[in-house]
């Protein structure tokens, strides 16, 4: 129950900072999906349902930031729950190397994914042009995020 209130409270400051601060610390016309660090995390640790549930929870939100394209962020991150939950037994998931891994993973597809839908272009274009740039710095952000995240989610002697 803690465990869901916080991540509720997370997601929501989460798409307020993506929304307001993430477009003043792009770097190279990039900035970091920082619902990309969340959702592998909650994915490796809980599981595939606990991650759509945040992914779906994050892209409804920032949804609403976008009515025009109402659904399409929602989609795509619940998308990348799942997707971050099915890894959750191929891979180390108490492992940094491997979160943050999973996060670049997850923003090199989530990012090109939502920006080929709300524009209609292709998809390996926006790949090429989006997609890399922003699962590098997404996985810096996530090299600096994830250690406090892990240990302020999920503190040690507390089975998942």
């Amino acid at each position: 129950m803690r465990r869901g209130i916080i991540l509720v409270l997370l997601v929501w400051l989460l798409v307020f900072l993506q929304s307001s601060l993430a477009g003043f610390i792009t770097v190279g016309g990039f900035a970091p999906d920082l619902f990309c660090i969340l959702i592998p995390l909650v994915g490796l640790r809980m599981g595939g349902m606990g991650a759509m549930r945040v992914g779906f929870l994050a892209g409804l939100l920032a949804d609403c930031y976008h009515p025009a394209t109402m659904g399409i962020y929602a989609l795509c991150y619940t998308v990348a729950g799942f997707a971050a939950g099915a890894v959750r037994d191929r891979i180390y998931r108490d492992r940094l190397a491997s979160q943050i891994a999973a996060s670049a993973v997850l923003a090199l597809l989530a990012v090109p994914l939502a920006v080929t839908l709300r524009s209609g272009g292709g998809y390996v274009a926006l790949l090429v042009r989006h997609g890399f740039g922003s699962a590098v710095y997404t996985a810096a952000v996530a090299a600096l995020a994830l250690p406090p995240l892990n240990r302020w989610l999920f503190p040690a002697g507390e089975h998942t």
